[in-house]
């Protein structure tokens, strides 16, 4: 499965990057790019949410199975 993980560096979200490589799915995850990228195998992305536009642009093309949402704070959010 091609998921996409908003956030990756973080307590949870690099938890489920981790598990998430370790079932077999083909993993990207999209951070802001202040912490480094723990994961190797996962495919990462550096795009910032808080700028809608340069956030879809990093994704628009990307075709996914699922979104894993780790860092959604506001219904703003939720794309």
């Amino acid at each position: 499965m091609k998921l996409l993980i908003i956030g990756g560096t973080g307590f949870l979200s690099s938890a489920m990057v981790e598990e998430s490589l370790a079932a077999g799915h083909e993993v990207t995850a999209i951070t802001r790019g202040r912490r480094a990228n723990a994961h190797p195998d996962a495919r990462w992305i550096v795009a910032d949410r808080g700028n809608p536009h340069a956030f879809r642009a990093a994704t628009q093309a990307l075709e996914f199975d699922a979104v894993l949402d780790a860092i959604c704070y506001t219904p703003e959010q939720a794309i």
